[in-house]
């Protein structure tokens, strides 16, 4: 986390008011793996990290990492295929167990995926609109039987 001087020289004063006056969420910066998927008419594509291009049954064959939550989301998601919105992206953080890195977590995730966003595509497929609220992160984790992202601070910041 950056010090708060930090962030005043780099964004400037106006950015600290702002920071000051606006309701903020904090959230952990998990130490998982990026993995994310989107409806594809009657199925689903899947993706790792930040990559644009769809895990093919190449990727699959060769690199098995992340077949336990594909496994996961052809069996627990498909079934509620018609809940999922056209061009929302949803997107985790992937637990294959919880030493992923660095950090040690006590506890694996509910299906080792926690949704941290969802990215909704506008008609371009351009990311039109990222969905953070922890509500709706809270909502869709239930539907979708995974592990929400929960803030650790929400609120108005205080001097």
């Amino acid at each position: 986390m950056q010090e708060l001087i930090q962030i005043f020289k780099k964004q400037g004063q106006e950015f600290i008011n702002d920071l000051m006056s606006d309701y903020v969420v904090v959230t952990e910066k998990l130490s998982g793996s990026s993995f994310s998927f989107e409806k594809d008419g009657n199925t689903f594509k899947y993706f790792k990290g930040n990559v644009n291009r769809p895990i093919n049954i190449i990727d699959r064959t060769l690199m098995v990492y992340y077949e336990p939550a594909i496994n996961y989301i052809q069996t627990s998601v498909k079934p509620i295929l018609n809940q999922i919105p056209d061009n929302w992206r949803f997107c985790f953080e992937y637990f294959v167990h919880n030493e992923p890195g660095v950090i040690r977590y006590d506890n694996l995730p509910k299906n080792k995926l926690v949704l941290t966003h969802i990215q909704v595509k506008g008609e371009n497929g351009k990311i039109a609109k990222i969905i953070e609220d922890p509500r709706v992160i809270k909502d869709w984790s239930n539907t979708l039987n995974v592990t929400p992202l929960v803030p650790i601070f929400q609120g108005y910041l205080t001097s």
